[in-house]
């Protein structure tokens, strides 16, 4: 691998820096730092200039991780959670 494939998929400001990332299906999350604000975006990956805020003014966000319950699979362990 020599990077000679490589597209850019989204270019965000110059002030904007990210610190957690996450791909589910067609769909890229990401928390973003711009000054004191972190906020949370998504775009999907044939729209990537429609991009969309999921939450502003959210603590420091390091890690990101997304699930679709449906995928999940096994069974309860708990009687009790629905």
């Amino acid at each position: 691998m020599n990077g000679a494939n490589i597209a850019i998929f989204l270019n965000r400001s110059a002030n904007a820096m990210p610190t957690a990332i996450t791909v589910i299906e067609d769909k890229v999350f990401w928390a973003e730092s711009n000054k004191s604000d972190i906020s949370i975006l998504f775009v999907t990956k044939n729209e990537p200039n429609e991009v969309s805020v999921l939450r502003k003014n959210t603590p420091k966000v390091m890690e990101m991780f997304v699930y679709d319950p449906k995928s999940q699979r096994g069974k309860k362990s708990d009687k009790n959670v629905k």
